[in-house]
């Protein structure tokens, strides 16, 4: 089950992709034109991430998904009215993607390190700044 749940969070960019893709004379959309599109990438580079447009459409979920993280924070602090929970969940979420993009990642979808430092500065830098503001 919680496989299945991580594996629906990671795929979700992929669901919701808004670009078309032609391939043969056929144009495909949503899912199918990402992975037609990562396809393409990989096959002329080696890499899907180094086509900019899948790069910066993935960072671009990366970042909407530390502003859901910190508005989720900023709830449970207001919820609970306990600052300490809301950094509690923040540096847990923190130590996830650090295990995540450091050792899952890398060793189960093999992703290459610079993607992972990026990924990681994408969720945890807008986290940071958030915390460094937060009084």
């Amino acid at each position: 089950m919680l496989k299945y749940l991580y594996s629906l969070l990671l795929e979700t960019p992929d669901r919701l992709y808004p670009f078309t893709t032609t391939v043969n004379g056929k144009t495909l959309t949503g899912i199918e034109a990402y992975h037609a599109r990562i396809l393409i990438c990989t096959e002329k580079f080696g890499s899907p991430f180094v086509c900019r447009d899948i790069f910066l459409y993935r960072e671009a979920f990366h970042l909407i998904g530390a502003m859901i993280v910190i508005a989720i924070a900023y709830g449970i602090e207001k919820i609970f009215a306990l600052p300490l929970a809301s950094i509690v969940f923040l540096g847990v979420f923190v130590l996830f993607i650090t295990v995540q993009e450091a050792y899952i990642h890398p060793h189960f979808y093999h992703q290459l390190w610079w993607k992972g430092l990026v990924d990681w500065l994408m969720w945890c830098a807008p986290i940071g700044i958030y915390l460094l503001f937060k009084s």
